[in-house]
């Protein structure tokens, strides 16, 4: 029987909570994963360190299969839940996180084929925003998230839990200039689509040639007057309240889905119907 550890002190614990802060998760190349869906997608997908479970917390015969799994390979720590408490961020938490390897690719790694499509963020600083992106990235078989800039962190806590764990199970590049994306997209035969409303190309009435980048600014500044000269096609999502705009994450979504939308050069990802009922 492994020993329950009650201590807050406990090395491992106070290891786990340096990793919400940036500059512990980049010196060590690894962060910290939340959740049931998170933690059995880390599983499968990546290189996980330990698994930290709470046997007072943890009631889900789904989640207390996927532990006992772990056990055959990787070091796995019961934690009480007072102690557990110290690794969440969440309101109630539900007994099971793990570290895990970060890991990004390059640019050159991306695979491309006549239907990929790819999503460029440029500047995008909003964690919550960026994990709810990747996962809907994941759910419309995009090929890939570019992001641009340095202020984007794939590994912040609040990404990772938005993502449900699909920072897993996507390809995920970070390149400090856009020059370097564009570039890259240029020698692949890609077109570069933004999002303007200073265009009078709705998104719906275009066909999108694939395969393409869809390029997004940050959410308070949007792209550059010279970032949108670069692309090859501008598009705008109407919008018919009073709303003056629309939020990134949900903009990405639409355009996304409408680029992969069958008819429409579409992508050839076939659909799932699974969803995470716990995370």
């Amino acid at each position: 029987m492994a020993q329950l550890v009650t201590s807050h002190a406990n090395p491992l614990l106070k290891r786990a909570r340096k990793l919400r802060q940036r500059k512990h998760r980049e010196a060590e190349g690894v962060f910290l994963v939340e959740g049931i869906a998170p933690t059995w997608l880390a599983l499968e997908h990546a290189d996980v360190e330990i698994v930290f479970s709470s046997p007072e917390l943890l009631t889900s015969d789904r989640a207390l299969d996927l532990v006992q799994r772990a056990r055959n390979h990787i070091k796995v720590v019961e934690v009480s839940a007072d102690a557990f408490a110290t690794l969440s961020d969440r309101e109630h938490p539900v007994g099971l996180a793990a570290i895990a390897r970060s890991r990004t690719l390059r640019l050159r790694d991306l695979e491309v084929t006549p239907e990929s499509v790819f999503i460029g963020l440029h500047e995008v600083g909003n964690p919550g925003n960026l994990g709810t992106i990747i996962r809907t990235a994941d759910a419309a078989g995009a090929a890939g998230v570019i992001a641009i800039g340095e202020g984007t962190d794939f590994w912040h806590p609040n990404a990772v839990r938005s993502s449900l764990g699909t920072v897993f199970t996507i390809p995920l590049v970070q390149v400090s200039s856009p020059q370097d994306a564009l570039t890259w997209a240029r020698d692949h035969g890609l077109t570069i689509v933004t999002t303007t409303a200073h265009t009078e190309t709705e998104h719906w009435s275009t066909t999108y040639s694939n395969p393409a980048l869809l390029l997004f600014g940050s959410e308070g500044q949007g792209l550059s007057r010279e970032l949108l000269e670069d692309g090859d096609l501008a598009v705008r999502i109407p919008m018919y309240g009073a709303a003056t705009s629309l939020n990134l994450a949900v903009s990405v979504g639409i355009l996304l889905y409408e680029a992969t939308r069958p008819g429409t050069n579409a992508g050839t990802a076939t659909p799932q119907s699974w969803t995470a009922s716990q995370s």
